[in-house]
């Protein structure tokens, strides 16, 4: 066969990796020819903005009528701090959700990017887990029963905790039983409960400790200090005060509760939680966390009141500490017993409703907490998440932001009218989603449907990343007979290769991507008659065929051939 073989250099100065060339002459070609990349070579842009006072305006809510706002950091941003504004913005958000909205108790955002590299939210409203031996919903699962802990299985759940002996401890005995949450608590807005279930005068000092640890190998090794504990709160008699502790407190000890706020007065436990009461009368304790606060606090029949608060420190490289539900016993089974022991958890770390999980634990029909009977309009948190409707919505004041973040007026809410409430909501380019959901208490946003899906609510382009796993080469204007599976496409893709190599996996230290095939593969153009080429239209693309932003000259290089079945 005679050697027709042609090697074609592209050039562009296209800032998107894209060719549009014009030859003078026509390029002539044979019937049946082959194409393959040879090489190419392109530097990426690295898109940056200004972030001020005039543009850092992000306003969200969950529910209709509670509206937050919050004010991203300024400066300016790239793929070198981008990490940091997605984590301030994060953050940000956590911070605003209040237990006193039924649609934000339990709730906690994840922002970041997705595996494409585009811009992504997600917002998880949980469950509480509580101790209960429910072997059908199996929460009990998450508590570890360290040492001298079960939980006693009465008539109706939830089972009371208590000792597995009768031992017969004093302050300071927080290692010899004791049980605690293998998970974080929660990093959004959420609580860690326990109601006294009874108690009787012990006959020395000492009854339990709730709170949460800063430490998870102190609870695993059975080494518990007053130090490790974050904050909690420590049960003395039926007589004395409760006390508490914080990083805060004085002498690094527990201190006794004199300040109360709300309308509680009686100080002490008293008689009021002693098993000839009604159990739904007794005291429940709990620490919680909204607003960037740690608060220890009580619900009893008179009302709420906050005994301490301390500051739930986050910053741009951080999230906030992990800290831990625990509970440690004093006394025997005939002195004390707690049930409703419960907490929401850090959804970002666990394997059920992780952001980065696609397993998710059935939650339907989960022992609810309740408060003490009486004066409910007193309480200042919720007992459960609502299981009503939900109207979501995030915008941004500035279409610079949005646009820079890769959103646009179809990234969500809009073609999805079931299971979405009809009307779909409006929506333009500053909105990430303006959404509508009926929902149970349950809640992983974005898709609540579809428990096949890993992914939130995304934007539709990459934003501020230098690299690609994945580069496509597609030829625009040359039929190829190659295909594609990708939702996009679903057929012939026109792709000339696959380049599963990116600028840094190379070795080199800068952003330009100069790759050649060791072995190239060559693709029927499916010309059966002969033609003449005058014009070549192609491009690279990320995998999922969103443009590659590129600065200076990008240059490629095709080799083409007659189609031979013996030539390799």
């Amino acid at each position: 066969m005679a050697n027709n073989k042609k090697l074609i250099r592209l050039s562009t100065s296209s800032d998107s990796a894209e060719w549009d060339t014009q030859f003078d002459d026509g390029i002539l070609i044979s019937p049946n020819m082959e194409i393959s990349l040879r090489g190419l070579s392109f530097d990426r842009s690295d898109p940056t903005i200004l972030i001020n006072g005039e543009n850092n305006l992000i306003t969200f809510q969950a529910k209709e009528g509670s509206v937050h706002e919050i004010y991203l950091p300024t400066g300016t941003f790239s793929s070198s701090n981008i990490t940091a504004l997605f984590r301030q913005f994060q953050n940000l958000m956590n911070g605003k959700s209040l237990l006193s909205n039924n649609k934000e108790f339990g709730l906690q955002y994840y922002v970041g990017v997705n595996q494409t590299n585009k811009f992504e939210l997600r917002a998880i409203q949980n469950e509480y887990l509580n101790t209960a031996n429910d072997d059908n919903h199996r929460e009990h699962e998450y508590w570890n029963f360290k040492a001298n802990m079960k939980t006693q299985v009465p008539a109706n759940l939830p089972s009371p905790l208590v000792q597995t002996v009768g031992r017969q401890d004093t302050i300071g005995d927080f290692n010899n039983s004791y049980t605690y949450h293998e998970h974080p608590f929660t990093k959004g807005c959420g609580v860690f409960r326990l109601r006294l279930n009874e108690m009787a005068n012990p006959t020395s000092a000492g009854v339990l400790v709730m709170g949460l640890c800063n430490d998870i190998t102190k609870l695993q090794t059975g080494t518990i200090t007053v130090a490790s504990m974050e904050i909690a709160i420590e049960v003395v008699s039926e007589t004395a005060a409760y006390r508490v502790r914080t990083s805060t407190t004085q002498l690094g000890a527990f201190e006794p509760v004199t300040n109360y706020i709300g309308n509680v007065t009686n100080e002490t436990p008293a008689t009021r939680n002693q098993a000839g009461g009604d159990v739904d009368d007794h005291d429940v304790l709990e620490i919680s966390l909204e607003n960037d606060t740690l608060s220890a606090r009580i619900h009893t029949t008179a009302g709420f009141s906050n005994f301490i608060s301390i500051p739930y420190v986050r910053n741009s490289s951080s999230s906030g500490k992990d800290l831990y539900p625990f509970v440690c016993l004093y006394k025997p089974l005939a002195t004390i017993k707690v049930d409703q022991v419960a907490c929401n958890w850090d959804t970002s770390y666990d394997n059920y409703y992780n952001p980065l999980s696609t397993n998710k634990r059935e939650t339907n029909n989960l022992s609810v907490l309740s408060f003490p009977r009486g004066l409910s309009a007193e309480h200042a948190t919720m007992d459960e998440a609502s299981n009503g409707v939900s109207i979501w919505k995030l915008e941004s004041n500035s279409l610079e932001v949005s646009r820079f973040f890769g959103w646009s007026h179809d990234v969500f809410g809009t073609n999805l009218a079931n299971p979405f409430i009809d009307p779909v909501p409006d929506r333009h380019e500053q909105t990430l989603y303006n959404t509508i959901a009926p929902q149970q208490r349950s809640l992983y946003f974005p898709h609540l449907f579809d428990t096949s899906k890993s992914d939130g609510v995304s934007g539709d382009k990459m934003v501020c990343v230098l690299s690609s796993n994945v580069y496509l080469v597609e030829m625009l204007n040359i039929k190829l007979d190659s295909y594609d599976s990708f939702d996009k496409k679903r057929g012939r893709a026109n792709i000339l290769a696959v380049i599963n190599s990116n600028e840094f996996n190379t070795g080199n230290l800068d952003r330009v991507l100069m790759y050649e095939p060791n072995d190239p593969i060559y693709i029927s153009m499916v010309n059966a008659q002969e033609l003449s080429l005058r014009n070549i239209r192609c491009r690279i693309v990320n995998l999922d065929y969103s443009p590659v932003l590129t600065v200076g000259i990008s240059t490629i290089t095709l080799h083409l051939r007659p189609y031979d079945r013996y030539e390799k």
